[in-house]
């Protein structure tokens, strides 16, 4: 077999991808690369491909019997160093090709960018094959199953294993295949987060602080406002809230969720007793009209209930609580 010949930076713009043209040029006489090129052959497309093994990426061992990575090898005996934090990228997709013409350097953002508008990302962690199954379809897979059906028979049913079935009924496994192109979309990624209580229906975000919180954008920011603008395609609006009805600030279910004000906010606080200060409740508030009506005194009713002589007089007169009747 004929050596491949490997050429230096200044000749790699007549390099090409033509066979004969890469067998007459030879700018580096190096040791290890003349142990690359024995095995290495060039296939249809130009690529040189480099045979070793199995593993996505090939590793050469040289220099004190550490193994590197041929193509960042080929990258730095041919081309030149390559700068700190900084990856060889493939512009030939082919991640066994150490054709230098084939290589170029960039940071890991621009990697990550090239592999998800080429549509090479891997399947996410605890994410099934989107080809196989999806979001609405993982939700139909747990009411058949809640409904009696076997796991056998809708493991079949939707071409998945035993396995990821069982996971799927345990929410330890959240499939989120929705207008999945590429890499996932924020939508995606919140709904892995989830945990689906089932009484009562809430998909819950279970973190340390008050409210579940999601990276977007190199941002952090609540998880049920995120979840919000993502189902309804809207951008809230500064001030604006984001209510919870069922009361749990850890759920970002859509259908939980509904936009106020601040005073909205406030007033959804006080009518189901959650104001953090606030001592009366709508039950107590409804006892203290009934001792007004009686004709108790302010003084003995504020001493009862632990508030002010001006919390009593305010509900008497409808400053506060009016919506109590």
């Amino acid at each position: 077999m004929e050596l491949l010949v490997l050429v230096p930076r200044s000749n790699l713009d007549i390099l090409g991808s033509n066979e004969e043209g890469i067998i007459q040029l030879f700018g580096v006489d190096n040791e290890v690369l003349n142990r690359i090129a024995k095995r290495t052959h060039v296939d249809e497309s130009g690529c040189w491909i480099y045979v070793s093994g199995k593993a996505r990426y090939s590793t050469i061992c040289y220099g004190g019997n550490k193994h590197k990575l041929v193509h960042r090898t080929v990258y730095e005996l041919v081309v030149g160093a390559i700068p700190e934090y900084m990856v060889v990228m493939h512009t030939c997709d082919n991640t066994h090709c150490v054709c230098p013409a084939h290589l170029k350097v960039g940071t890991v953002k621009e990697n990550n960018t090239d592999r998800t508008n080429k549509n090479r990302n891997g399947s996410p962690k605890n994410t099934i094959n989107t080809a196989k199954i999806n979001f609405q379809q993982a939700e139909e897979a747990r009411r058949r199953y809640k409904a009696g059906e076997s796991m056998g028979t809708l493991s079949r049913y939707f071409g998945i294993s035993i396995q990821s079935m069982s996971r799927i009924m345990k929410n330890q496994l959240h499939t989120t295949g929705v207008l999945f192109v590429g890499g996932r979309n924020d939508w995606d990624r919140l709904m892995d987060m989830r945990i689906i209580n089932e009484e009562s229906g809430c998909w819950e975000i279970l973190r340390d602080n008050r409210y579940g919180r999601i990276m977007i954008n190199s941002k952090q920011k609540a998880a049920h406002r995120v979840s919000y603008e993502l189902f309804n395609k809207c951008t809230l609006k500064e001030g604006e809230k984001v209510l919870h009805k069922c009361d749990n600030k850890y759920c970002i279910r859509p259908e939980h969720l509904f936009k106020g004000t601040i005073k909205d906010n406030t007033i959804d606080m006080m009518k189901k007793g959650r104001h953090p200060i606030q001592k009366l409740i709508p039950k107590k508030v409804e006892e203290i009209r009934g001792l007004l009506n009686e004709n108790k005194t302010i003084v003995s009713i504020a001493r009862l209930y632990g508030v002010s002589r001006t919390a009593i007089h305010s509900i008497k007169s409808g400053t506060t609580w009016a919506h109590v009747q």
